[in-house]
């Protein structure tokens, strides 16, 4: 019975050894086809880094143009902004001078009242003086007799 036990253990030992030898053989396709498909993988994974790179320099070029935009744009308002304040400074000057007139028109209208007013009075005085005289002439009774 030792020996019988014996070529039971040998023929299981055996069998085990080739299921052994089928199973690794499967393990080793599996293992082959996991790292075909990491190579795969890897391979993608590398697309996707070079599409990045490129993305990376097209975002690079992007800003260096945006910089470039902005940096023109701040210039162009800059000389702008010169133009206005060198018209805004010519229109400054033009108040002046229309400020300057201005000061001057109204000396002169004020002087122009006052003459009006001076005439106006000095036409009252007339008016008074020419009634007195009416009136002297009357209570004297020379102004008829008198030719004017």
């Amino acid at each position: 019975m030792n020996k019988e036990l014996q070529q039971v253990m040998e023929t299981l030992i055996g069998e085990m050894g080739k299921m052994e030898a089928r199973i690794n053989g499967r393990m080793d396709e599996r293992f082959e086809q996991v790292d075909k498909r990491f190579e795969q993988v890897d391979k993608r994974f590398e697309q996707m880094d070079k599409r990045l790179e490129q993305h990376d320099q097209r975002m690079d070029r992007i800003e260096e143009d945006m910089k470039m935009y902005v940096n023109t744009l701040v210039e162009e308002m800059g000389r702008m902004e010169a133009r206005m304040d060198k018209r805004f400074q010519k229109v400054d000057e033009r108040f002046d001078k229309m400020d300057i007139r201005l000061d001057s028109m109204q000396h002169e209208i004020n002087g122009c009242k006052l003459a009006c007013e001076t005439a106006g009075l000095l036409m009252q005085r007339v008016d008074q003086h020419e009634y007195r005289i009416d009136r002297l002439e009357i209570k004297t009774g020379i102004g008829k007799a008198l030719p004017i």
